[in-house]
Parts: C-alpha cells; sequence; structure tokens
C-alpha cells in the first residue's frame, strides 16, 4: 500500500516535470520476490524498458535492452544479483561496505548508445556507425573497463589496451578507431556530470597501408580465372548455417563472379554497396555517353550518385537477363545473390570465392607484398581513370567515388608512379600557327 502511494506521488510529479528520461507514469512495477526498491519502468527515450534500484546509497539503472515484459523482469533480477554481489565484495570499513567510486564505465557506455540511437532516429548519426560503435564496445571495451568506475579508467589501463591490441596484431588505424570509441564514452560521462574531466589518452602514430589494386594484365588474368571458376562450379566450403536457415550454393556465386570483378572494376563501388545494391538503384542512361546512374543508399555520409564506365553497362545487362530467368528482377531484389536475403551470408559467399580466385591466379599479394582483396577491385577502378583517363581531374573522381581528394592521394594513387604516366608526362602542348 505504501509503495503504491509513493509510484502515485511520482506519477504526478513526473506528469508535472516531463522529460524523455523520466519514467512514463504507469509503467513502473516491481519485481515479484524482490525488494519494493527494485522497480522496472519505460522511458520516452527508448523503447526498451529499463530498471532502477535505491542500493547503499544511491540510485542504479540500467537499460535493459527489451521490450518484453517478461524478459525485463528477468533482466531485473539478474541486476539486483549484480548490484549484492559487487557490494558484498567490496571493502569494508567498520561494518560497512565502503561504495564504489562514482558510476561504472559500463552505465556510461550504455548512456552513449542510447544517445547515438537516438541521433541515428534523427537522421544525425547512421546506423551503420551505431552497429561499429556497438561492436567495438562490445568485443573489447565493455569486457575490459565495464565493471571499473569510470574514475578507475585512466592512463595506465588505457595504454594497456592499447599494448593489449597491438599484440593481437591489430592495425595502428583499428586500435586509433577504438580510442575514438573511447573518448566518446568520456565525453558523454563529462556531460552528464559523471566525470569531471577527460582523462589522458595514449598517442597513437598511424601507419598508412595503401590497398593494393590491379595492373591491366592482372585484372584480365583474375578475370579469365574467374571464367574458369564459373565453369568448375566447385562446392563451397562447409560453414554453419545462419541462424535463420538460409544459405546459398557455391555454383550462384561462380555464375556471377566474372560479372560482379568486371561490375566493380568499372563502377569504382565498394565492397559494403555490392550486397545492398538494389535494381531500383541502377538506371541505364543512353545517350551522347552510356552509363549506369547508381543511386546506392549512403555511404560513408555521401548520397551523390555514382556514373559508371561503359563496360558496366553490359554487364549489369547480362546479371538483369539472369535475374529474370529466376524471376528475382523486380525492383527491390538484389543485383548480386537475389536468392539470399541474409546479405551477410551473400557477401561471404563473395569474399570465399574471390579469395579462391585470387589464389588459383597467383594474385593474393601485389609487388610491393600488400595483401589484395574485394576492397582492391575499387582501387583498380580509380587507379585505371587516373592512369588511361583523359585529362580528369581528382576532384571529379572523387566526387564520382563517393571519397576525397585527399583519400585519393594518400591510399588510392599512394602506388601511382611518374612511369606509369609516362606518356602524358612527355606530351607536348600544340605549337600555335
Amino acid at each position: 500500500m505504501q509503495q503504491d502511494l509513493w509510484d502515485a506521488a511520482n506519477d504526478r510529479l513526473w506528469a508535472a516535470t516531463p522529460s524523455r528520461t523520466n519514467p512514463i507514469p504507469g509503467t513502473s512495477r516491481g519485481v515479484p520476490g524482490y525488494p519494493d526498491k527494485l522497480r522496472i519502468y519505460m522511458i520516452g527515450a527508448s523503447p526498451f524498458w529499463q530498471v532502477r534500484c535505491y542500493f547503499r546509497d544511491r540510485m542504479h539503472t540500467r537499460s535493459l535492452r527489451t521490450t518484453d515484459v517478461r524478459r525485463a523482469l528477468r533482466g531485473a533480477q539478474a541486476f539486483y544479483e549484480e548490484l549484492t554481489a559487487r557490494y558484498a565484495a567490496a571493502p569494508v570499513h567498520q561494518g560497512r561496505p565502503i561504495p564504489r567510486l562514482g558510476p561504472l564505465f559500463r552505465d556510461a557506455a550504455e548512456m552513449l548508445i542510447e544517445s547515438e540511437r537516438a541521433r541515428v532516429q534523427r537522421g544525425a548519426f547512421s546506423a551503420a556507425s551505431l552497429s561499429l560503435l556497438e561492436g567495438q564496445l562490445r568485443t573489447q571495451l565493455l569486457p575490459r573497463f565495464g565493471e571499473l568506475p569510470l574514475a578507475e579508467v585512466h592512463f595506465e589501463r588505457i595504454e594497456a589496451l592499447v599494448k593489449d591490441l597491438s599484440a593481437q596484431s591489430f592495425a595502428s588505424m583499428t586500435i586509433h578507431h577504438y580510442l575514438i570509441a573511447l573518448r566518446k564514452v568520456f565525453k558523454c560521462a563529462v556531460s552528464r556530470g559523471m566525470l569531471k574531466a577527460l582523462p589522458s589518452m595514449p598517442a597513437v602514430s598511424i601507419s598508412i597501408s595503401p590497398r593494393g589494386g590491379f595492373s591491366l594484365s592482372e585484372y584480365r588474368r583474375l578475370v579469365r580465372e574467374a571464367r574458369l571458376l564459373s565453369r568448375l562450379a566447385r562446392p563451397a566450403p562447409k560453414r554453419r548455417e545462419p541462424a535463420n536457415g538460409t544459405f546459398a550454393k557455391a555454383e550462384a556465386v561462380h555464375a556471377q563472379l566474372p560479372l560482379l570483378i568486371r561490375f566493380m572494376a568499372n563502377s569504382f563501388v565498394r565492397p559494403h554497396d555490392i550486397k545492398l545494391v538494389q535494381h531500383k538503384h541502377v538506371e541505364i542512361v543512353r545517350g551522347k555517353s552510356t552509363y549506369l546512374r547508381l543511386t546506392l543508399p549512403e555511404t560513408k555520409r555521401k548520397t551523390t550518385p555514382v556514373v559508371t564506365m561503359p563496360a558496366a553497362v553490359g554487364t549489369y545487362l547480362r546479371l538483369r537477363a539472369r535475374a529474370e530467368k529466376l524471376g528475382r528482377a523486380g525492383p527491390d531484389d538484389y543485383v548480386f545473390l537475389p536468392e539470399l536475403p541474409d546479405r551477410r551470408s551473400a557477401m561471404w559467399l563473395i569474399d570465399t570465392q574471390f579469395a579462391r580466385t585470387l589464389d588459383r591466379a597467383g594474385l593474393r599479394l601485389n609487388h610491393l607484398g600488400q595483401r589484395r582483396t574485394l576492397y582492391s577491385l575499387r582501387h583498380t577502378a580509380i587507379m585505371f581513370r587516373l592512369l588511361y583517363g583523359k585529362g580528369i581531374d581528382l576532384l571529379t573522381l572523387a566526387r564520382n567515388a563517393r571519397t576525397s581528394v585527399a583519400m585519393i592521394e594518400k591510399f588510392y594513387a599512394s602506388n601511382l608512379t611518374a612511369e606509369m604516366n609516362v606518356g602524358l608526362l612527355q606530351s607536348r602542348r600544340p605549337r600555335a600557327a
């Protein structure tokens, strides 16, 4: 009875002071078999159930990451058991547990995710970037720092993280991205008063690793090898099926592999675009110039259409003809592996067969020892324009490839030598009459 009166009073208070982070009136409920101070509730800023518990002189809260009330109740039970276990292991002074030094790193990380999820809904942050951030937190940062108070995640601990990632052969750019995610958590904590100041961060020197592309003769050899594999139609290596049970035979990958290679080398697209491109994203333009206009989903905050080379038109028409025979040429059908709704599995099959083609053709490494991947076809498309394009400027090329001039100079054109364009280097303007 007393708890019901308390909840009713708080409902009136929340109604008088509305906020997206305050509990929605009428949603607060207790957990059967546990103290009344353990409550689950809903807030306007999230579709998930939240839990709170006033424990050891402060309020503890957490998102339960579920919309199901039964799962929320089980999560609240686990939350309470975790609280009691945490304080049971805390040091004791004069018979009373000494509270931890402030909120945990995990609390700030959860607040950051909720904030970034709201930005995605507003269109200010991409869903792909949010997924990457969640992966960085889940794989490396939360297992290491999650149960530590924010004040205890200091320079020495962060430096130990960098050393461990380096020992695991993580690239310097990848380590740098983990530090960016870590800094975002700290900034979120400072903005909410959970931390007074950002801790010092170790410096990581970023080494540029250009992607290895293909020369013209190597590209032709790669396409020939892909055609041979398409005729052999060997089975794919065994792999556990995805959770939804979707899978595809390797024959479909083999049949499309030569066309996929030609399409990427003539369209400047990223591998990420390949698994997402649908027929509604492709428009054939015929006129003074013939090309495909690719209106692809947003990539790295770039939404401009991509213009392809003429060779991509014939490649797409062959892909479309095959799709029509399968009854999968609708606007929402995927251009590559349309029979696979699970696009992660589709990408895995494409990567696997492309790697096999590289190995069979002896093209896994370039002359500088750089490892080639599917991304090398994008590198090749840009390099071919720099080598064989007549008077093309970097700005036009960069905008069409959805990148920047700086990125082309750093990564894509880093292996370009004067000898490769000796004809243009030695060219002469015609003399005036």
